[in-house]
């Protein structure tokens, strides 16, 4: 059986962890206008990007929002998944605690936008949260796998 162990390494990924968690309640926080400004704002600066590309896109703030969901929650995946790992060297091992901290963190960031001025809690963003942070987790795995499969093996003799 391994041992829990405790590096840089694994202090260094806690700290990023928590600032990706510290970001996403953040925003979470933000009162309704000062959200929807910021929305707006990206919004609009893909908006400019696409025209200046010359390519006809409308890009619509609710689309942005939830885009802005499943991305935070992707990397807060990975970074969860990365986290853990460090610390339990197996991803299997960690996948029971990953995911009862994936809904947590979804249930504590949609009951802070409860409480927001101007927000509301919605049930599908929780799903939306959660589909994220399984997409991280899944694209940790991959990056894990691939990792493994091209890192030079010692030389055994």
């Amino acid at each position: 059986m391994r041992k829990n162990t405790v590096t840089k390494k694994s202090i260094i990924l806690t700290v990023i962890t928590a600032g990706l968690l510290i970001f996403i309640f953040g925003h979470s926080a933000m009162p309704a206008e000062t959200s929807a400004q910021e929305s707006g704002d990206v919004t609009g600066f893909l908006q400019r990007i696409a025209d200046f590309f010359g390519i006809e896109l409308v890009f619509a703030d609710n689309l942005i929002r939830k885009a802005a969901h499943f991305c935070e929650y992707c990397a807060y995946g990975f970074m969860i998944s990365a986290t853990y790992c460090s610390y339990r060297k197996r991803l299997l091992s960690n996948l029971p605690i990953a995911f009862l901290t994936f809904v947590l963190t979804a249930l504590t960031d949609e009951s802070i936008q409860f409480f927001s001025p101007g927000r509301s809690a919605q049930v599908s963003d929780v799903w939306l949260d959660l589909s994220g942070a399984a997409a991280g987790l899944l694209f940790f795995a991959f990056c894990a796998y691939i990792s493994k499969k091209i890192k030079p093996r010692k030389n055994k003799s």
